[in-house]
C-alpha cells in the first residue's frame, strides 16, 4: 500500500540516478513465513529431521564466531559445524529456497521500471547463500538481465559494516550520488548506505507491515512464535497485499486460513482411508468442495447434496432415495463432508437411504447432546476437543456458506429453496466476495507451497478465529451490522453474527465487568472481586471465588451438584 502512494516518487528517484541498487531478501523475494528461520522448521517436518531448527540455528552462530576475522560466512561453512546426520540437509535447505521464495509484487514493478529505463542494475546483499544459486533464482522469479551482483558471502564484505558499499564503488567507478539503493533493514540498507554517499529508499518488511495494520495479527504471533501453522499464516497474509473490497480482504485473512486447514486434514484422511466418493453437504460443503477440487483436481469424484434438516425419513425416504441416485455412486465407501454436528442427521439420511453402502462422515467437530449415537456410525472429526474451544462457532457458518437461502424440500431430483429474507438477501450478496478471498488464499497456497505442504494445527486456526472474535475494529463492526446468522432447526431465529464484539469485557454502570473467553465466563464486581465465574473446562461455578456447584453430563441426564458432590438438580435428556 505505501508503495504505491511512493511509486511517483521513487520512478523520480530512479529516473536521477544512474545505478539502481537492490537487496533481495524481503525486498526483491520474500520468504512465506513470519520469520526467515522457520524454513529451518518447514524442512524440518517435510524430511522428519527432528532437531533440525535448532542445530541449524546454532550451526550458524558457532560458524560466525569460528570465522570472527571475516565479515561474512558461506553455507558450506555453516554446515561445517552440523553434525553428520544433517549434512544431507544443506541440498534439501536450498531446493527448499528455491521453491518457496515469491517475488515481491511491489518490488517486481519497480525492478522492470528501472529496466525499461535502461539504468544499470546490481544485487547488493549480506547473504550466506552461494552466488550463483541466488543469480539463478532471482532470474527464475522474474529478476533477470541485472548487471552484476554483490553478495557478502562471496566478497567477504558487508553492507552492515558498509565496506560491500565502498568495495562497490571502487568496482564500479562511479560517485556514490550516482548509486539508488533500496533494501528493507534500516541499519544497513538505509543508514549505512547514507554513511557511504549513496542515496537509499527503506522498504518495511511486509510482515512488518501485517503486524502494524492488523492488531490480531500482532497478538496472534506473539502467542505462537514457534508455531509453522501461524508463521505461515502470516506469511500468506505479507505476501498479498490487502484488497479493497472488504469481504475478499477478510475471505483471504481469516476464512481462507479456516477452510484451507480443513480441507488439507480432509484430503489426508481420504487418502488414508481410500474413499474416492465424496458428498459435500449443502450449504457448508460449498467452499470446501471449491477449494478441495481446485486443490485436488481429478483425483476424486466430488458431489454436492442437499439434506435439509426438516426433510422426514418417516414420510420422504422414497423421495430421497431418488435423489440420491442422480450422484451416480458406485464405489462401496463413500465420505460425507460437513462442518459440525449434533445429531449426524445428514448422515443418518444417507445410511438409511444408501444401505449398501459404508458411509464415513468427516466432520470439524460433532458434540455429545445425548442423542446423536456416535457409536453407531463411522465419524472422524478434525477438532478433537470440545466446541466451547470457539468463542462464536457461527462464524464458521459464514465461512462454511453458499449463496443460497435455506432448502424448503426436495422434489424428486428438484431442490426448492425458501424465499430469501432480508438477511440471508444481505448473505447471499456478500458470499461470492468473501468466496472470491476464501479461493485466493487457496491458489496463493498452492501456488507457493505445492509438493512442500503445510498441516495446518486445528488448535492453531481455532485461536486466530477466537482472536478475530475477540477484536473488533470500527470497519469490522461496519460491515457486520446487517449480518444476522439463524441456528435453530427451522432456519428462523436470526441473531446478529458477530455479538461477540459487544459481550467481551463490557461494563455495566461502572459495577461490573463481564469478562468471556475460551474457558471462562466472569462477572466482576467492581472490575476486581470475581463475584460469579463459570469455568467451561471442568464445568465448575464459583460464587465469590468458591466452587459451589458443578455440572456433571452422564449417560443420558445432566446433574448440578452443589459444593461439588451433593445432588441439586437431574435433568434427563430424551
Amino acid at each position: 500500500g505505501k508503495i504505491k502512494m511512493l511509486f511517483d516518487y521513487i520512478k523520480n528517484q530512479i529516473d536521477s540516478h544512474l545505478v539502481i541498487s537492490f537487496d533481495i531478501f524481503d525486498t526483491l523475494l520474500l520468504r512465506p513465513y513470519a520469520k526467515p528461520t522457520d524454513l529451518f522448521l518447514h524442512l524440518e517436518k517435510i524430511h522428519q529431521t527432528a532437531g533440525f531448527k535448532d542445530a541449524r540455528i546454532q550451526a550458524e552462530k558457532q560458524a560466525r564466531k569460528i570465522n570472527a576475522d571475516a565479515e561474512d560466512i558461506t553455507l558450506d561453512d555453516i554446515y561445517a559445524q552440523l553434525d553428520k546426520k544433517y549434512k544431507h540437509c544443506q541440498n534439501l535447505e536450498l531446493q527448499l529456497e528455491r521453491q518457496l521464495l515469491y517475488p515481491n509484487p511491489d518490488l517486481k514493478e519497480i525492478f522492470d521500471y528501472a529496466k525499461k529505463q535502461k539504468k544499470r542494475i546490481i544485487i547488493t546483499s549480506d547473504m550466506y547463500l552461494p552466488e550463483d544459486f541466488l543469480s539463478d533464482v532471482l532470474a527464475q522469479k522474474g529478476f533477470a538481465e541485472f548487471d552484476k551482483i554483490y553478495l557478502s558471502s562471496s566478497i567477504r564484505k558487508t553492507k552492515d559494516t558498509g565496506t560491500l558499499y565502498q568495495h562497490i564503488l571502487d568496482d564500479l567507478k562511479v560517485k556514490p550520488a550516482d548509486i539508488l539503493h533500496m533494501g528493507d533493514n534500516l541499519k544497513s540498507d538505509k543508514i549505512k548506505a547514507e554513511k557511504a554517499g549513496l542515496h537509499s529508499i527503506f522498504f518495511p518488511k511486509k510482515i512488518d507491515e501485517v503486524f502494524e495494520n492488523n492488531q490480531r495479527a500482532k497478538i496472534f504471533y506473539e502467542r505462537h512464535q514457534n508455531d509453522l501453522t501461524a508463521s505461515v499464516l502470516l506469511g500468506l497474509l505479507a505476501i498479498s497485499p490487502a484488497d479493497d473490497n472488504y469481504w475478499k480482504n477478510f475471505g483471504y485473512t481469516y476464512a481462507g486460513p479456516a477452510i484451507l486447514a480443513y480441507v488439507n486434514w480432509i484430503y489426508r484422511q481420504l487418502n488414508h482411508d481410500k474413499i474416492n466418493d465424496v458428498m459435500f453437504l449443502a450449504r457448508d460443503g460449498y467452499p470446501l468442495k471449491k477449494v478441495f477440487n481446485l486443490l485436488y483436481p481429478d483425483k476424486f469424484n466430488t458431489h454436492y447434496f442437499y439434506a435439509p434438516r426438516l426433510l422426514n425419513l418417516a414420510t420422504q425416504k422414497k423421495s430421497y432415495t431418488t435423489y440420491l441416485k442422480q450422484f451416480d455412486l458406485k464405489r462401496k465407501n463413500i465420505a460425507l463432508i460437513d462442518s459440525c454436528s449434533s445429531l449426524l442427521s445428514a448422515q443418518k439420511k444417507l445410511v438409511a437411504c444408501l444401505p449398501n453402502k459404508n458411509i464415513t462422515g468427516y466432520y470439524w467437530f460433532t458434540y455429545d447432546n445425548g442423542r446423536n449415537d456416535t457409536e453407531k456410525y463411522q465419524i472422524k472429526t478434525f477438532q478433537s476437543f470440545d466446541k466451547t474451544k470457539f468463542l462464536n462457532w457461527n462464524i464458521m457458518e459464514l465461512f462454511m456458506s453458499a449463496p443460497t437461502p435455506p432448502v424448503e424440500k426436495i422434489n424428486g431430483t428438484d431442490v426448492v429453496f425458501k424465499k430469501a429474507n432480508a438477511f440471508d438477501k444481505k448473505r447471499i450478496e456478500i458470499y461470492p466476495n468473501l468466496l472470491d478471498g476464501i479461493t485466493f488464499f487457496a491458489e496463493k497456497y498452492q501456488e507457493i507451497f505445492k509438493s512442500a505442504s503445510v498441516q495446518f494445527s486445528c488448535d492453531t486456526i481455532v485461536d486466530w478465529i477466537n482472536i478475530l472474535c475477540a477484536v473488533s475494529t470500527p470497519k469490522d463492526k461496519e460491515q457486520f451490522s446487517q449480518i444476522y446468522h439463524a441456528d435453530d432447526k427451522g432456519h428462523t431465529d436470526y441473531k446478529p453474527l458477530m455479538a461477540c464484539w459487544n459481550k467481551h469485557q463490557i461494563n455495566m454502570k461502572g459495577f461490573f465487568k463481564v469478562i468471556s473467553n475460551n474457558d471462562k465466563f466472569e462477572i466482576k464486581l467492581f472490575k476486581f472481586i470475581s463475584f460469579i465465574k463459570y469455568k467451561r473446562s471442568s464445568n465448575r461455578f464459583y460464587f465469590l471465588g468458591l466452587p459451589v456447584c458443578q455440572m456433571k453430563k452422564k449417560k443420558n441426564k445432566t446433574v448440578f451438584l452443589l459444593f461439588n458432590f451433593l445432588p441439586l438438580i437431574s435433568i434427563k435428556r430424551t
